[in-house]
């Protein structure tokens, strides 16, 4: 799970969780002064929940940095705010109990790193840290829009769109395939950054994953095609 996701999901969470603590709890009178306290408690704290966000994606990916609390005290002094390591440790345990410890196992990160690995074994010349870079970014493109995403990859499979629950659940294998997301985003980033040699780099995938070339083409094109909306909009 990236930081961006798990700070979005986060904010979403705790700011409900606080308003709704507000609304039963807080005297009609002072509503307003209190919701207005909490705002402005909430946005000061907004770097640290940031910082405390990538502590906990560092420890689900394979990277083998994991952000300590001290080098993220150090982190936070940096960009102005002073926090002391208790402070940090009960901010990792206010983000993990919001999410209801609901964290991802896999990161799809773990896939991107051992694909991007290999690819660059099978094709020396691919430019490995330029797909990475975009790659990252196109995963949370895909995961700020993800149930649209998903959607528009059912029209281009089927040719039609889910009308009914059973035909929803029987894509549901699809969407936990996470090889497939990101061999997609990674032949979407080599047809950004390089259009010429996408299609090699998409035969390579397919070999590595055996997943089809179709399939890979399919999601792809959906995924920049989205890039392409996002940039209109």
């Amino acid at each position: 799970m990236s930081p961006l996701l798990n700070q979005i999901w986060f904010m979403l969470q705790h700011v409900n969780d606080l308003h709704q603590h507000v609304l039963k709890s807080g005297n009609l009178k002072t509503r307003d002064k209190d919701w207005l306290d909490i705002k402005k408690r909430v946005s000061n704290q907004v770097v640290l929940r940031i910082i405390t966000c990538i502590q906990i994606a560092s420890k689900l990916t394979s990277h083998y940095r994991v952000l300590s609390p001290h080098r993220a005290r150090r982190f936070l002094q940096d960009a102005g705010h002073r926090y002391n390591t208790e402070s940090i440790m009960q901010s990792e345990l206010r983000v993990i109990k919001t999410l209801n410890f609901r964290l991802a196992k896999h990161s799809p990160l773990v896939y991107l790193e051992a694909i991007l690995e290999s690819l660059g074994h099978m094709d020396p010349s691919a430019n490995i840290l330029k797909l990475h870079d975009l790659g990252m970014k196109l995963l949370d493109l895909v995961y700020l829009q993800y149930d649209d995403v998903y959607y528009k990859l059912y029209q281009v499979a089927t040719g039609g769109s889910p009308s009914t629950s059973q035909q929803i659940d029987s894509f549901a294998s699809v969407r936990a395939d996470k090889m497939l997301l990101m061999v997609s985003i990674v032949t979407a980033s080599a047809y950004i950054i390089e259009n010429e040699s996408h299609q090699k780099t998409m035969i390579m995938l397919s070999k590595l994953t055996k997943i089809p070339e179709e399939d890979i083409a399919d999601f792809a094109s959906v995924i920049f095609n989205l890039v392409v909306d996002t940039r209109e909009d």
